[in-house]
């Protein structure tokens, strides 16, 4: 009876599968864990029959080969990611810098022009008054505080 007890416990412990989670934070750190949180995915966790078999040395290191391998891998992963997230965070600061760069030289040309103008369908200036040319300096100084920020 006991031995059959602990036969239905084993087979019941190796059907469950727990989920694993694997997210990475706004530091760029991955995490795992067997709760899904904001933007994580769960991952293929494989389970290996074990044997009470005595195993041999040959056998052995095949196993610890096996896991290095994996380890391995799962560590190169880990960089691929972390190194895909900082170039997409150097794009995203690098387009940020240019556009508070052509912001800022577009401040530049308002302050040394003495008038501003448009240019009206045919290609003739039309002046801007001092109202519009306040309203367009102010507006440009939010675009700049946005971008620059």
């Amino acid at each position: 009876m006991k031995s059959l007890l602990v036969i239905v416990a084993i087979l019941y412990t190796a059907s469950v599968q727990a989920e694993v989670y694997k997210w990475v934070d706004e530091n760029g750190r991955v995490h795992y864990g067997d709760k899904p949180g904001a933007g994580s995915q769960a991952i293929e966790v494989r389970q290996y029959e074990t044997s009470n078999k005595p195993a041999s040395s040959g056998g052995d290191e095949l196993s610890r080969d096996k896991k290095r391998q994996r380890i391995s891998d799962m560590l190169e992963e880990d960089r691929l990611t972390k190194n895909k997230q900082r170039e997409k965070k150097n794009k995203e600061r690098e387009k940020k810098k240019r556009k508070c760069n052509r912001l800022k030289d577009r401040q530049r040309h308002y302050e040394r022009a003495s008038g501003l103008y448009n240019l009206d369908k045919d290609g003739n200036r039309i002046y801007i008054s001092n109202e519009q040319r306040e309203k367009s300096e102010q507006k440009l100084r939010q675009q700049i505080k946005k971008a620059c920020g």
